[in-house]
This record gives structure tokens, C-alpha cells and sequence, in this order.
């Protein structure tokens, strides 16, 4: 399984039962800081976040390291 991660918020069971329509979510990166890549929940390359038509894409920026035989 192939999964992008834009970041990471620390929440209290509370705080997300308590969680309103529309709030925001505040992540720990930057706009502008590169998404991580995983592959089985290992990070295995780093990439942008794009617009493809009505979706969205992730740019590959940094590609996985060649696999060693």
C-alpha cells in the first residue's frame, strides 16, 4: 500500500470528539515542505503536492533510493 503524508497533528481524544464542521487542523509542515511518500508505512521517497484536473497528484522530488541485490 502507497500512501502520501502532508503532516501530523496531536490531538486529545477530546479535542477530537469535540471537533467542529469546517475547523482547521493545523499540520506540522509548511506548505511549501515536501509530502512524504510510504510504502508499508516506510518512507521510501519525498515528493510536491500537485493539481491533476479535479485531483490530487504528488510530484516525486526526491525518488527512492536504488534496491541493493
Amino acid at each position: 500500500r502507497l500512501t502520501v503524508s502532508v503532516g501530523e497533528v496531536t490531538l486529545t481524544i477530546g479535542e477530537l470528539l469535540g471537533a467542529a464542521p469546517e475547523q482547521v487542523l493545523v499540520l506540522d509542515r509548511a506548505v511549501d515542505q515536501p509530502v512524504d511518500i510510504l510504502l508499508e508505512g516506510r518512507l521510501v521517497a519525498r515528493g510536491e503536492l500537485v493539481a491533476v484536473d479535479d485531483r490530487f497528484g504528488v510530484r516525486i522530488t526526491e525518488p527512492p533510493a536504488p534496491l541493493r541485490p
